[in-house]
Order: structure tokens, then sequence, then C-alpha cells
């Protein structure tokens, strides 16, 4: 496998090269016509490859709606796949007023080259990467949106690459994919920025003159350690400095700093929104995301007498399983000839027996019997002839990994979860941080209880690292983050937090990321175990997963699949609108959707909505707007803008307005979800109990 700094160096350059020509996205305009729905105009569109704002593209979308589960599936209507994305959004809006219309049909019949499993940053970095070329590609999600995993609750940071241990995975892709960022935010505009970053060493609070001379050069051993690991992995202008610098540069941080390592290439990020724009991006190449279909088996087809049958059907309620079909080729019984096999009988059930002749007439997996190949079936099958049929999986399953990684054999890895938690202040204490700060790294927080901006200029405080079984209650988790955070700063006021949050860490038992070969099983790819830093490391995992398929996959792929597609193109446009201090809009604006504000807090345009609604991917509730958009993501958390969000929806999409799905399920620290006076009173007790707590030892 080629050196992963080599492959990155010139997966941009082809990346550069193969950009078609960009949007005059200034000839973009909204306009009301009298059905009260929003149509845009994009002129002298057509000679281009790019998609338009009504999301037409090559590739194809659909989502489930996510009350479908709960209806029953043996009234499904099946429907024809459309030809042309127009349509594919039409379906997704369709799903939300008749759940049994089914559209996995066409889907199922195809043998796909590629299936993705799991639409989070790291499914998204490789789905997006593969799309330039001309193999198909499916992205099936559990869940009703791209980012719902750890990709939407995490720092935010694209780390430097210092931290992890030399010689891992994670040290040969965190740097890589940090140096990646800025030309993949150039072509997709989701917001990123270097800020910098500083690891901070604190003085020892010590009594004893002598302990505490020992902790501080303890210290900065570290910190010196921390350098020489970071050079190791490649990180450029890292240095460590003195308390002079250190208060230059950060003036608002507590003043008993000694000394701090700074790595000027750290970054920040909305992890979510670089989700979103992959996707986009994805499915406009040729890319096919399924959402709401989670994986429940994998069924694998082998090599056998030349027959070329694998899994291809899977009748409801029948359970032919591989070990009959280990059986019967052991025996050698050729499974096309079965009825001229009597003995067979005495093996199977009547309803195997059946299930048998079903996959017979059913569509054959593939002609070619000289290689592997799978059936992915998800929670939708109910009521499908057969699963979704391809030829290499790549299982970037989150949490889930590990289990999906088990259906097609021991995968020699357990993801053992940890949780992460935070709190979200206003903007207005953002001064309190201008670039990352880290504590040292401890065994038990991992990087540490952070202080930093937000892409969006809100203060970050946290995570905590905690395992699973951890029994603390929501009161200690937040003075344990407080604690923390007002160590390396006291310049921020918790009353003034707007919500908390808490996501979950897929680490593996191997303590790295693993992007390898299924050991059990070929032409199966595990991108699993990725915790932190795995929002940085995505775009460089992408390029591993590349090299993975060209050097072990290549029996399964010809070589006109690595072709780049002619109408590649790496170029997206952002959705939110910066807005200067000088513009003037307001709440029901009349002058039209560019001015009327849906959301006071971030000043949300109604034409800003409309645009996320109509892009390549699904928007058909008010978090998927606000994940977008950034409308309910102030301080008043969505009490003014939903119902009015909600509305625009529901026009949009042709829907009544209670059909609009509203806010998911939450995971916040705080009594409510949104923030009250009561939790700001708490909030500034514990900080004042914390305070006090700390003065004894300083």
């Amino acid at each position: 496998m080629r050196d992963i700094e080599e492959l990155v160096a010139d997966r941009l350059a082809l990346g550069r090269k193969a950009r078609a020509l960009p949007v005059d996205w200034d000839t973009v305009s909204f306009q009301h016509h009298s059905t009260s729905r929003a149509q845009v105009h994009i002129a002298d569109i057509a000679s281009t490859s790019t998609c338009d704002l009504a999301g037409q593209s090559s590739g194809s979308i659909v989502a489930q709606n996510c009350t479908a589960a709960n209806e029953s599936k043996s009234k499904r209507k099946h429907m024809h796949w459309p030809d042309n994305h127009d349509d594919a959004v039409e379906i997704s809006r369709n799903m939300l007023v008749d759940p049994d219309v089914d559209f996995d049909e066409d889907l199922r019949a195809k043998e796909w080259d590629v299936i993705v499993i799991g639409a989070g940053v790291v499914g998204g970095a490789i789905a997006r990467h593969l799309s330039r070329y001309s193999f198909s590609v499916l992205v099936l999600e559990k869940s009703s949106d791209v980012a719902q995993g750890a990709s939407k609750a995490n720092s935010g940071i694209v780390h430097g690459g210092y931290d992890e241990e030399h010689g891992t995975v994670k040290s040969k892709v965190c740097y890589a994919g940090n140096r990646m960022f800025g030309p993949l935010n150039a072509e997709l505009n989701f917001g990123f920025r270097e800020t910098g970053a500083l690891v901070i060493a604190f003085a020892s609070s010590a009594s004893d003159p002598n302990e505490a001379r020992a902790a501080d050069e303890a210290s900065l051993k570290e910190l010196k350690r921390l350098l020489a690991n970071g050079t190791k992995n490649g990180v450029q202008r890292l240095e460590i400095i003195g308390k002079e610098r250190v208060l230059e540069l950060e003036p608002h941080i507590n003043p008993n700093v000694i000394g701090a390592l700074h790595c000027p290439t750290v970054g920040i990020t909305s992890p979510y929104e670089f989700c979103i724009a992959l996707f986009e991006n994805a499915v406009h190449n040729g890319v096919t995301l399924l959402l709401d279909h989670e994986v429940t088996d994998i069924q694998r087809s082998h090599p056998g007498n030349g027959n070329g049958i694998g899994h291809g059907t899977r009748p409801s309620g029948n359970t032919f399983s591989q070990d009959l079909a280990d059986a019967m080729r052991e025996l050698n019984i050729p499974i096309k000839a079965r009825q001229r096999h009597p003995e067979l009988d005495d093996m199977i059930t009547p309803d195997q027996a059946h299930g048998v002749d079903k996959m017979l007439s059913g569509p054959v997996f593939s002609q070619n019997a000289d290689h592997e190949g799978f059936v992915v079936h998800t929670s939708r099958d109910e009521g499908a002839e057969y699963g979704f049929r391809c030829r290499i999986v790549i299982n970037c399953a989150g949490l889930a990994s590990g289990d999906v990684a088990r259906m097609v054999g021991e995968p020699g890895f357990r993801i053992e979860p940890r949780k992460g938690e935070y709190i979200l202040l206003d903007r207005t204490q953002a001064e309190a941080a201008k670039q990352v700060l880290f504590p040292l790294p401890d065994k038990r927080l991992g990087k540490g209880i952070l202080v930093s901006q937000t892409y969006h200029g809100n203060l970050l405080l946290g995570p905590t690292s905690r395992e699973m079984s951890e029994q603390m209650s929501n009161k200690e988790v937040l003075k344990m983050i407080l604690r923390n955070a007002r160590r390396t700063t006291t310049h921020f006021d918790p009353s003034e937090a707007i919500t908390s949050y808490t996501g979950l860490r897929a680490k593996s038992s191997t303590k790295d990321f693993i992007v390898a070969l299924h050991p059990a099983c070929a032409n199966f790819i595990n991108v699993a175990g990725i915790d932190s830093p795995g929002l940085t490391a995505s775009p460089a995992i992408a390029v591993m997963v590349e090299d993975i398929l060209r050097s072990s996959c290549a029996a399964v792929l010809d070589a006109d699949a690595w072709k780049v597609k002619p109408t590649f193109s790496g170029e997206r446009r952002a959705i939110i609108k910066k807005k200067t201090e000088e513009w003037d809009g307001k709440v029901d604006d009349p002058r039209g959707m560019q001015f009327n504000v849906i959301c006071r807090c971030e000043r949300v345009s109604e034409a800003e909505i409309v645009d996320a609604i109509h892009r390549p991917l699904p928007c058909v509730s008010t978090d998927a707007v606000k994940r977008r958009t950034r409308a309910g993501m102030g301080r008043c958390q969505g009490t003014f803008c939903e119902p009015r969000v909600a509305g625009v929806v529901a026009r949009e999409l042709g829907v009544p307005s209670e059909r609009v799905p509203r806010r998911g399920r939450g995971s916040s620290l705080l009594p409510n979800r949104r923030v009250t006076v009561q939790d700001m009173r708490e909030l500034e007790k514990l900080a004042d109990e914390t305070e006090a707590a700390e003065k004894p030892r300083l």
C-alpha cells in the first residue's frame, strides 16, 4: 500500500484536474408565484454539469417516512424508480404523504459495484471521493437524514495530528486529513477556518515547592513529547511557547500558565454541514442514497460450480441460510438442478425448498462465479423479493460497525462506545478563546475539556470522555465540564449557555482506527472504530479506502470502472448566505424571500430555507432545516422560528404542516430542551460551587 501522504497529494491533484466549471451563482434568483410555491430560476445553466438549485443531478435519493416503520409494509405500493433527480425529489415529498409507496424495487434489481453502510462524515467522504469514478455506489443509512450519529455531536475541531501515537493508523490519516480541509472547503463551501490551537501547561497547585517543581517539569516534558510525536507525524510549524507569548495570543487564559504547544494548523468546522456538503456533491455525481434503511443482515455468495448463484432473493418469512448453501456445495449438488436430487428433500424443510425455488426464479446475483459478492438486507425488506446486491461492501456504520462486520464473520475487534458531553454558550461569550484551548492530555478525559469557538461563533466547553457504564448525575457532569473549563479560563458566564448535548464515540477495542479488509471476508472493507480525530481524518480515510479497492478488490472492478467521469464536478455552493451588518432583512419583509427573516437569532432568510429544501438531499423536518441553515440554532433554540420553518417546509413539499416532523429526541444535560431562567441560575450556582472548590488549591 502506498504512503498516505503520496496518495493524498495524488488525489488533490486529480480533484483539481477533474473539476468542472462552476455555476455563476450570481445569476440565481428567487421569485414567488401565484401558486405560493417557491420557484427557482437559474440562467444559462444548461451548458454546465453542476446541479441546479432545484437539485437536478445524475444521482438518486429517497427518504422513507420516519413513521413508515409503524405502519403495515404488506400493503406497500411499488413504483418505478425515476430516471432523473427532479422526480426523485418529488418521491421524497410523497413519502411524507404516502409512506406505503416503495421505490426500492428497481434498486434491488440492480447489481451495485459498491454499497457503503453509514451516512456519517466517513461514509460521506468515501461516497463523495468514489463518485468521481465510473462504478455504481449505493449508500444505506438507518436514520432519516445524514450526519445523525457522532457526526452531528462532536467538537467540530480539525485536529493538528500531534497527539496521535506515531505509527498508528490515526497518526497516518490525521495530519493528511487536516491538509485536505482547505481545498475541500474551497470546492464544497461547508465552512472551515484555521484558528490554531494551544495545548496548555499550568503551574502546579501543590503546596510543597519540590512537589510543585517536579509537577511543572513533568508538564513541560509532556509538551516536548507532543512536539516530538507531532514532528514524527509530519506536522508542520509546531513550537513550544512560553507564558508571555501564550498570554499575548490568548489574553483571557488562566495566568498560571507556564507554557504551551502551539499548532497553527488546527481549525474549526461545522461537522454536520460538512457531512451534508459531502453527500450533496456525491449524489450530484451519481451516488444513490437510501435513508431509513437500517442494515439487518448481509449474505455472501461464494464461487461454486460455475452456476453464479448467490442469495439473490429472500422471501418474507424464509430463512434459506448460508449453512444450507455450503452443505449443497459440499454434497456436489447443483442448485439449479435441485429437483433432480431427491436426497435434498431430506435436508431441508418445505419452507426452505420454497425459498430455493424463489431464489432461482429471482434475479441471478452474478453470472461471474469467480468472485464473492453480497446481498445486503435492510429494515425495509419486508415484502420485498430480495435485498440489495453488490460486489463490494464498505462498512462505515459507526457505533454499529462491529455488529455489521460480524454479519459476515468475526472481525477481530469490538466497538466500545464512550460518552462525550458538551455545553454550548451564546456568541457573546466567544471572546474567551480565539484559538482552540486544550489542557494537557488526560488518560481519563482523552484530549481533555477544551474551550473553543465553534465555526459560527458560539463558545463550546467539553467534551467529557466516559464509559457507558459510568454512573454520574447530569449535575455532576455539568460540574465536571465547568470545573475543567474554568481551569483554562474564567472569562465566560455559564448562565449564557443556550444548550447542551451528548455524543457517543465509536472507540474500538484495538484503540486505533480500523481501515482494512475484513479478515474473514474478501471484498468487505471495515472502516470502524472511528473516534477522535475521525472528522479530521475522514478525507484521508477515503483515500485509503480507494487504495484498498485498487490493490485488493481489483478482481471485481474492471479497469473502466476507474475512469474519471467527464461530468464529475467537485463544486457545491453554500446554503448559508453570510450577511453584513448592513443587511436589512426583517420578519415578514414584503420585499421577498431574500429579505424575509424566518429565524431572528441567526438571521436566516426564507430563501435559504427554500434553497435547503430543494437540494439533492431530502430536508423534510425542522431539525433537518436547522442543520442546513441554522434556523433554530440561536439563543431561543427555535421557540420563535420552529413553527415558521415547519410552515415553509409544508408549503414547499406540498404537505399539511402537521405532517412535517419536528425535533428529534434530545440528549441535553439540562432539565429543559430550551434553556430556561431556572437552568441559567443552576449553571451559575454550579460555577460558583466549582470556583469555591478550586480556590484552596490555587
